[in-house]
């Protein structure tokens, strides 16, 4: 892994967002105490001009670097995922705290709560997305910020590993392909390429009635599933939406509208 680093978004590690409790995809994390510039001792940082809004505010991101690709993930993402958190492996703390003390052992420098505008944490990056609504403290179903009500409830974001003749994140036997879609339950799972180092990946596309008479995973009916799907408006209106969602993950703030509402797999007017 480059630099050794492994950073990990929050679908597999937050077990109050429906996950197991522990995180998921991990190789390796950065345990070492390596902690961010803090206010009020903060540098001139080289990402802060990329964090200059049109109206002089700075925009509250962390900020990730696989290689040639940055990833400015809103810092309310981070707080929403706090106030649903539940338990970590490894870690005695739970809720908020014990978020945030996961964080903390996580990239070169370790992600903090409170960090100076404009710090990088540099390492293999791979992050995951739960858009569904859930329960706040006050049992209201909200949604994650700048996500509206749309037909993918999960997205990962996944390193991917070119050096390894099995990668982490491809099926036992299947190629890295540019796009591709496995039988899951009562559906189809996808894996698509957003970068040149990234995969996303994402369940729930609909399977036809052929394919729920008989779904094999393999063989010419499946690939006859297969080709129709990569046809159909359906799978344009997924795959665009969860490219678009990874491009503007990784457009500095100032270059992109901070504002914006996902309505992730949703058909176009």
């Amino acid at each position: 892994m480059r630099n050794g680093v492994l950073l990990l978004g929050l679908v597999g590690a937050v077990s109050g967002l429906g996950a197991c409790g522990r995180a998921q995809d991990t190789q390796q994390t950065a345990r070492q105490d390596n902690p961010p510039p803090k206010p009020p001792n903060c540098p001139p940082l080289p990402e802060l001009a990329n964090l200059i809004l049109k109206d002089g505010r700075i925009a509250d991101v962390r900020i990730f670097r696989d290689g040639e690709t940055t990833f400015y993930i809103p810092f309310n993402w981070f707080e929403w995922e706090a106030q649903r958190a539940g338990g970590f492996a490894g870690i005695e703390e739970t809720g908020s705290a014990g978020y945030w003390k996961m964080w903390s052992r996580i990239g070169q420098p370790n992600v903090h709560e409170v960090e100076c505008p404009g710090t990088v944490h540099v390492g293999t990056f791979s992050y995951g997305i739960n858009s569904i609504p859930q329960l706040n403290v006050n049992n209201i179903f909200d949604a994650r910020p700048n996500f509206a009500k749309g037909n993918i409830g999960t997205i990962k974001f996944i390193h991917i590993y070119a050096d390894r003749i099995y990668n982490p994140k491809t099926k036992v036997g299947f190629v890295l392909m540019d796009q591709d879609l496995h039988l899951d339950v009562n559906s189809a799972a996808a894996t698509i390429q957003v970068g040149k180092l990234h995969l996303a990946e994402f369940k729930g596309f609909p399977l036809n009635d052929e394919m729920m008479n008989s779904p094999r995973g393999a063989g010419p009916t499946w690939e006859s599933y297969k080709s129709r799907a990569f046809a159909s408006s359906k799978w344009k209106a997924w795959r665009r939406s969860v490219q678009g969602l990874f491009d503007w993950l990784t457009t500095p703030p100032k270059d992109r509208d901070n504002n914006v509402a996902f309505k992730l797999g949703m058909e176009e007017p």
